[in-house]
């Protein structure tokens, strides 16, 4: 079985994290996306301080997929340099485990 790992992206909105969630489940790179659709983000960007709306998407998926999801969060975000973070998850339920990787398997 591949290791499973969960991605966080912000997004700019609601309607951007819908889209790009629903594209990573349907071309099955993602077994769920779940948004988080109000967030309160404090960053320096561009040498200001910024303060901002978004919605936040937690991906699971397996260790496999990570570069295939960046290539399409980078093609279908809007920020310049969006967030993607992914954390390995070294316990988990089995049977949910087997879901996602059934989810995800092309093969």
């Amino acid at each position: 079985m591949s290791s499973l790992i969960l991605i966080l992206v912000s997004c700019k909105d609601k309607k951007e994290a819908k889209k790009i969630g629903k594209f990573l489940v349907h071309n099955k790179q993602a077994a769920c996306v779940q948004i988080i659709k109000k967030i309160k983000s404090f960053y320096y960007y561009n040498n200001n301080f910024e303060s901002s709306q978004e919605s936040l998407l937690l991906i699971k998926t397996i260790k496999n997929n990570f570069n295939a999801i960046a290539k399409s969060i980078n093609d279908l975000h809007s920020y310049e340099v969006p967030e993607i973070l992914s954390i390995d998850i070294d316990s988990n339920n089995e049977a949910y485990a087997n879901w996602v990787e059934n989810q995800v398997n092309t093969d």
